[in-house]
């Protein structure tokens, strides 16, 4: 075989090699790039989800401010909504887990805050018709908004008021609210 015959087929046999690599590193450019695609997307969604975990702590604690929060709430819930559609065009069924997550928390949250508007003025309403709860009244409507079933046991045990009381059945259903809108969050 001539020297030129071998610088042909050494030349070939390096370019197939240089080829084979320029494609591995150009598959795996892609696949890194899209992880990083996926791991922005996730970040984001666990800091809006942060956030939102702390305006409806703010919400539950903080009665002053609890129309503040709510309206914070939705932004964030609106947020996610957004970024679920951003995700939809890469993997659907997995915005549509999330889509539905957060439709859950958001029907969630209007229950709880319609039951704690409802709570509220059955409380004000209670301390004006028994003078034995009036002293009480203001704090127990600060704990109903994080507590409302130590709230119940409270007027069990102070007002007398039987297990099957519409306040008490309302307090307990607000109370699995607020549970079930936690473990959604």
């Amino acid at each position: 075989m001539s020297l030129r015959k071998k610088i042909i087929i050494s030349f070939f046999i390096s370019a197939f090699i240089v080829g084979f690599l320029a494609i591995f590193v150009y598959v795996n450019f892609i696949s890194i790039r899209n992880e990083m695609r996926f791991l922005e997307v996730t970040d984001s969604i666990r800091n809006r989800t942060l956030e939102l975990r702390r305006h409806e702590k703010n919400f539950f604690l903080f009665e002053e401010s609890a129309d503040e929060e709510a309206e914070n709430i939705r932004v964030y819930i609106g947020q996610l909504r957004t970024i679920t559609e951003d995700v939809h065009a890469r993997d659907p069924q997995k915005a549509d887990e999330l889509g539905e997550l957060i439709t859950t928390y958001e029907q969630d949250f209007n229950a709880v805050e319609s039951g704690l508007t409802e709570m509220q003025a059955e409380l004000a309403k209670l301390s004006t018709e028994s003078p034995e709860f009036a002293t009480a009244a203001p704090l127990v409507a600060v704990t109903v908004r994080d507590k409302p079933a130590a709230v119940a046991g409270f007027l069990q045990g102070q007002a007398g008021l039987a297990d099957d009381h519409s306040l008490i059945l309302k307090l307990n259903q607000l109370d699995a609210g607020i549970m079930r809108l936690r473990g959604t969050g």
